[in-house]
């Protein structure tokens, strides 16, 4: 029977179906006979007991069918909202939050696509009942001094979703795209009819990993003064195993296999349970109804750096910066060229190493630092530091000489593009031994204009390459941990500096953020700049 049909038909007879004494869910599902399920989809309502019919009023007779479409009647218990560990750094999804004495799940972690909030914040995902409302403080795993994680941004019993968001106060606590005993999400996944049956999984802090069958779609539930449609029902697999708990409300719901190539798609965001027999049943608010009702998008790269790959002079430090999680170590594939030291790579040789950083659980994520032949401080080249390369600096900003080309490079010892007075300070002080690397910046970008619809960017090269640029231009991207749109401004380098670049962008879509870089391909590798973002106006 076409789904569509029996769509229409349950939509048309729901409401006076959930008036019924004892009548608290209507879904669609598969027909039950005899015990055992069949292969005719029905409409199928859920009553606290069943009655015989000489026992009911003839108004309270539920008809085998309606629009030709047959129904099932179930008894359930009315499902309630489930409120019932160990302390994480980083905090991933499916573990403990509490307010007051109050327990339940962190289901994920969520960026906001509202209007004037900031794309960089970083939002708890879970149950309305769970959070509460707005301004509401957020623990991990109990309430008490220290443990204070976020507060509740936004929350509510929408119409198809029991959800909340709170904003992290410090966003490098989340694990985010990641949840304890799953691993990473892959996305989300809208569940259809052709899902049902199909196997899911979650991890609550109450029932901790356990997996499930998705059972009913599509279904009105009236929970106290609440009524959420299109809901999604989740059997246990069986009676020796319980899907879920008390204190597991806002855990992420996933499918157990992967769809299209895609594993860990997260479906439901569960909310409530109820009980028949030995089987725990769970109700869950359909991802997409969740997100839409927030205003919010699952944040899915949960670990990275800043940069993936750069290019280097010797002498040099520059701190790269982990995002998504905390690090708990960092190393170098080859300390000879370069050390590395809570983030801060110092380059010794020419040459090029890995710079790994990794989390308490495993997570990694890479660097490629390419180290050239140039060494800071070095003005004459003569391969050592001293007095005879502070007083040829002196003389450039004196004006008395001027220094060009690799001489010009290694005097600008912290690579803001200007050669002064400060590079003079910080070569006196690396030879007095005060420190064994200069701190180095070695690119700076200005952010464009906006229009609506298209985005004019900007870029500035504040030195010459050190070595021949054979390229340069603009990666861009609606995700910051992928931009892969290119934008080639110029194959022939300008011939003088600092200079300005930039480029339009059109046919963006309103309300969007985006991401860019600037680039610089040279004979000896690729020089990125920061990422920056922008948002597009609305229509």
């Amino acid at each position: 029977m076409d789904h569509d049909l029996i769509s229409k038909e349950k939509e048309k007879v729901q409401k006076d179906l959930l008036k019924l004494p004892g009548v608290h869910s209507v879904a669609i599902g598969y027909k039950v006979k005899a015990g055992k399920e069949t292969k005719e989809l029905a409409i199928v309502v859920f009553t606290e007991k069943k009655k015989a019919a000489n026992l009911l009023k003839p108004e309270e007779v539920i008809k085998e069918s309606y629009g030709g479409v047959p129904t099932d009647v179930i008894e359930m218990p009315t499902f309630v909202p489930e409120a019932d560990g160990a302390k994480y750094n980083p905090i991933p999804g499916g573990v403990q939050i509490a307010v007051s004495s109050s327990l339940g799940t962190l289901g994920t972690f969520v960026k906001s696509k509202k209007s004037g909030d900031n794309i960089n914040d970083v939002y708890v995902l879970s149950n309305r009942h769970v959070l509460g409302a707005s301004g509401t403080k957020i623990y991990h795993p109990t309430s008490g001094t220290g443990n204070e994680i976020a507060t509740t941004a936004r929350s509510d019993y929408y119409p198809k979703a029991d959800a909340g968001m709170a904003k992290m106060n410090v966003p490098t606590l989340a694990e985010c795209g990641f949840i304890k005993d799953i691993g990473r999400i892959g996305g989300i996944h809208i569940v259809t009819i052709d899902d049902i049956g199909k196997c899911v999984k979650k991890r609550g802090r109450t029932t901790l990993l356990t997996r499930g069958v998705i059972k009913y779609i599509e279904m009105r539930v009236s929970s106290g003064s609440q009524i959420y449609d299109d809901q999604i029902l989740i059997d246990s697999l069986n009676s020796q195993e319980r899907f879920n708990d008390p204190g597991d409300s806002g855990s992420a719901i996933l499918m157990d296999k992967e769809i299209n190539g895609k594993s860990n798609l997260i479906i439901s965001l569960h909310w409530g349970g109820s009980e028949v027999g030995n089987i725990k049943r769970s109700v869950s608010s359909p991802i997409q109804a969740v997100l839409e009702s927030l205003q919010a998008e699952i944040i899915l790269s949960s670990f990275c750096l800043d940069i993936t790959s750069m290019t280097l002079p010797i002498n040099a430090m520059y701190t790269l910066k982990a995002s998504g999680g905390v690090v708990s170590s960092w190393t170098s594939s080859d300390s000879s060229v370069a050390i590395v030291d809570n983030g801060k790579v110092m380059t010794n040789a020419s040459g090029t190493t890995v710079i790994t950083a990794k989390t308490t659980n495993g997570q990694s994520t890479t660097c490629k630092i390419t180290v050239s032949n140039l060494r800071l401080g070095d003005v004459n080249n003569d391969g050592c530091i001293d007095l005879n390369d502070v007083l040829k600096v002196q003389k450039h900003v004196a004006k008395t000489i001027t220094l060009t080309g690799k001489e010009l490079y290694a005097a600008d010892v912290n690579g803001d593009g200007v050669v002064d007075s400060k590079d003079v300070q910080a070569i006196q002080e690396y030879i007095a031994k005060f420190f064994k690397h200069f701190t180095y910046t070695p690119c700076s970008i200005i952010s464009g204009t906006i229009s609506s619809f298209s985005v004019t960017i900007d870029a500035k090269i504040v030195k010459t390459p050190v070595f021949s640029g054979t390229e340069y231009g603009f990666y861009w991207g609606k995700t910051n941990r992928s931009l892969t749109s290119k934008v080639a401004v110029g194959t022939k380098m300008p011939t003088s500096f600092p200079c300005s670049y930039s480029t339009t962008l059109t046919g963006l879509s309103a309300q969007t953020t985006y991401y860019y870089r600037t680039y610089i391909k040279t004979t000896q590798g690729e020089v990125l700049g920061e990422i920056k973002d922008f948002k597009t106006p609305e229509k």
